[in-house]
């Protein structure tokens, strides 16, 4: 599936007046599929309905909610045990888009993972530690970036060897 990036790219090469040959050979596609991007010419990425696997479970997972006190993890482990074929990542994906287990907030509050912030304002931050090569070394390095930031650094700390 090409991403919306890919589609604007062959839709701006076309316009440029590129052939679809050449735009395939740069883009690394092939040419069936910059002739489907410029037949819809658009940029939209088309949504492939898929079945749910959790969704034969539904009820058995409701109920499970309830007895489980809303922890998925022994949901899943009750699932599993009365055999169903369903990963925990499919249970909780399925949960996450049907609003199974989550408890509604007030009108306008944000989703969790979700944070607007004014500057000034305090943020959360990943603080994950990184492996950087600096002059030829490698170092243990741990930064400071505003989730969703694309990165930029807002502090950092390197941990050199003695």
């Amino acid at each position: 599936m090409l991403s919306q990036a890919q589609r604007t790219a062959i839709l701006e090469l076309s316009a440029k007046g590129v052939t679809r040959r050449e735009i395939a050979r740069v883009l690394r596609l092939s040419r069936q599929s910059v002739r489907k991007v410029l037949r819809s010419n658009s940029t939209h990425v088309p949504e492939i309905p898929r079945a749910e696997k959790a969704e034969p479970y539904r009820q058995q997972i409701l109920e499970l909610l309830i007895t489980c006190k809303g922890n998925l993890v022994r949901v899943h482990e009750e699932l599993t045990a009365s055999g169903a074929a369903l990963s925990y990542p499919a249970l909780t994906a399925f949960c996450r888009r049907q609003g199974i287990g989550q408890t509604p907030g007030p009108e306008g509050t944000p989703p969790a993972g979700q944070y607007h912030f004014d500057p000034g304002v305090e943020m959360q931050h990943d603080t994950s530690p990184h492996e950087v090569e600096v002059g030829g070394r490698k170092y243990k390095a741990q930064t400071g970036a505003p989730s969703g930031s694309g990165g930029v650094v807002l502090l950092a700390h390197a941990v050199f060897p003695n």
